[in-house]
């Protein structure tokens, strides 16, 4: 079966990151870190089966898709 790949929309993720976690409770910068999570940018994609993918649904398929994601950066890097 031949699928179909599907931009699916903009999701912001807080994820725990080392280099926030070393911060967090420290202010010798001026700023106080209360949190070990740093937001990140995402698009997610979803790849469809061609046969039931349509352009007028928002996310291209209902069911049996897969769902991906890559960092927004590197996808407005590579458009």
């Amino acid at each position: 079966e031949s699928y179909s790949l599907k931009y699916a929309k903009c999701q912001m993720i807080e994820m725990f990151t080392d280099e926030v976690a070393e911060q967090a409770g420290q202010n010798g910068d001026g700023y106080v870190y209360d949190t070990v999570l740093q937001k990140q940018k995402f698009a997610v994609f979803r790849l469809c089966p061609t046969s039931s993918c349509s352009a007028s649904k928002n996310f291209g398929c209902d069911n049996t898709y897969g769902e991906y994601l890559i960092d927004l950066s590197v996808y407005l890097q590579t458009m």
